[in-house]
């Protein structure tokens, strides 16, 4: 029933190729398409391209943020490149914000700063100096207090009167108090 037949020429398989793994400067990145939306943190070693959504911190060596993409959440990369919706801060050495761009947060940058006109910031902007010493949280504060509208739609610093002078008084702008 179970007769031995002759063996005819041994096959030989070829051996599983094990190819090298693409140097992080030769990877594709990781596109998060128009369409898809991704809730959670993303991490990456190379680049996260975002034309969709991510509602979630984004942590890369780059990012880029295309016309369709929004990231609700922060992001920390080398190089960030928005062009389009961010509501977060963002963290990187260089940052170029495209005509397109619409961020609602803080951006901190230790290096390049690029804005094109039409692009839309609402946050503040920090600028790191490398060689220069951090400030303390009470500086910053007043920093801040300096700089934020006095309420009444005019624009002037908090701190200074509406005629223009520190401390109160009451001569215009350009002109000496009597």
């Amino acid at each position: 029933m179970f007769s031995k037949k002759e063996a005819g020429p041994a096959v030989e398989h070829s051996p599983v190729i094990d190819r090298p793994r693409a140097q992080p400067s030769q990877q594709m990145p990781s596109i998060i398409s128009e369409g898809v939306e991704i809730v959670g943190d993303m991490i990456g070693e190379t680049e996260i391209q975002v034309d969709g959504a991510v509602r979630g911190n984004v942590k890369a060596k780059r990012v880029m943020i295309g016309r369709t993409g929004l990231v609700d959440g922060s992001i920390k990369a080398e190089t960030v490149t928005i062009a389009g919706n961010i509501a977060g801060d963002t963290n990187a050495k260089n940052i170029t914000l495209e005509a397109s761009a619409r961020i609602k947060g803080g951006i901190t940058v230790s290096g390049d700063l690029s804005m094109a006109a039409g692009a839309r910031l609402e946050g503040k902007v920090t600028m790191k100096v490398s060689g220069m010493p951090d400030t303390d949280d009470a500086e910053d504060k007043d920093k801040e207090t300096v700089s934020k509208p006095n309420g009444n739609g005019s624009g002037k610093p908090a701190n200074l009167p509406t005629g223009g002078k520190p401390g109160g008084g009451s001569a215009g702008m350009g002109r000496p108090a009597a």
